[in-house]
């Protein structure tokens, strides 16, 4: 009963934000969002990282997106496919995409949607308990189809600027939730590792720039950063811009991040430390701690965990079945995608539930 009534709240969710794009309130929303919430990051440096985490709420981002299915512009993920397929960007997409690599159980809300057309990552996400009616596309690294926030020069000056550079993914909290590790461990491990570079960057979550963790690594001298807020749609413009001018990239947890590296020709080494998570939402922390106890975590952990300058066949080839390297589609195909996805909708479609 729960299950079905959730179902009905995620259909008529859609078509309340169909009708309110169908009569043209979107539209507007969307510019006064941008207005106010956006415009400014756009000039602002990846290094102004306290600026670029300030919190939009959930209910003012639901209002400032043409998508339907909320979460897809999460990343600006769907702000990036529509730009790089030649599509207007208030037209919201009739698939549910995902915000993640699926390295993950799917998120039941993609699962649930209305739309019979998900768009994922790698090959791996074809074995999802999909409902009969869906249709799965992969695409691949959805960073491939961002354009990066720097130009080609600005790209060779920070390179310079930087020279070998160690960037460095430290885990982090969602929304709900808070990630704890022990950061002096972690700052060491980093500290002894500067003999190896000549700079070292630390990527920081916009969740916890907000917690204030970004201070602890500016104490021990370390050069902060981050792509923005979750609902900001140059998150991954600047992340590419990030990984682009790193040489060796690290982390202490998995996640999107190490695909996209390996990706971007950026070797990836896995420093294993334990990690909490802490919040009110028991249910979450049980399935994060569920996840990251999982087989194709310590899949990924293992095949990173020795520190190598190069990237291994194995390394690849473990990165292409979950990040599909190989999924990768030109132009047309993305568009391809795209209207077909909208012909599935309109095929399947009468009219609103709620109507």
């Amino acid at each position: 009963m729960i299950k079905k009534i959730k179902d009905l709240l995620n259909k008529n969710t859609v078509n309340l934000f169909l009708c309110l794009d169908l009569i043209g309130i979107t539209k507007i929303t969307k510019k006064i969002f941008h207005h106010f919430f956006l415009s400014k990051k756009k000039r602002l440096r990846i290094t102004n990282i306290e600026e670029l985490s300030k919190p939009i709420s959930l209910s003012i981002y639901m209002m400032g997106t043409s998508e339907l299915h909320k979460s897809n512009d999460w990343y600006g993920h769907a702000t990036v496919l529509k730009k790089f397929a030649g599509i207007d960007n208030d037209y919201p997409i009739k698939a549910a995409i995902e915000h993640g690599a699926d390295l993950n159980p799917p998120w039941e809300r993609d699962l649930n949607s209305p739309f019979r057309v998900l768009i994922g990552f790698g090959k791996n996400c074809h074995n999802y308990p999909y409902d009969i009616t869906k249709k799965v596309y992969t695409i691949g690294p959805f960073i491939h189809y961002a354009q990066s926030q720097l130009t080609p020069h600005e790209l060779t000056f920070e390179r310079k600027r930087l020279k070998k550079n160690l960037l460095v993914f430290p885990s982090h909290s969602t929304t709900v939730t808070d990630a704890s590790y022990d950061i002096e461990e972690f700052c060491k491990k980093l500290t002894t590792m500067k003999r190896n570079f000549k700079s070292i960057r630390i990527c920081l979550y916009w969740k916890d720039i907000n917690n204030g963790i970004h201070r602890i690594y500016r104490k021990c001298g370390f050069e902060c950063v981050t792509a923005g807020h979750i609902f900001d749609p140059l998150f991954l413009p600047r992340l590419k811009s990030i990984i682009e001018t790193s040489t060796i990239t690290m982390s202490n947890a998995v996640g999107t991040h190490i695909g996209y590296c390996i990706f971007l020709k950026k070797p990836h080494y896995f420093f294993s430390q334990q990690v909490d998570h802490r919040g009110t939402n028991k249910d979450e922390i049980k399935l994060i701690t569920h996840i990251e106890k999982s087989d194709i975590y310590q899949k990924i952990e293992n095949a990173f965990s020795i520190y190598s300058e190069t990237i291994s066949e194995k390394q690849s080839k473990l990165v292409d079945l979950y990040w599909g390297l190989s999924e990768i589609k030109s132009k047309d195909e993305l568009k391809f995608i795209i209207d077909t996805s909208e012909k599935i909708y309109q095929k399947n479609t009468i009219t609103p539930y709620f109507f």
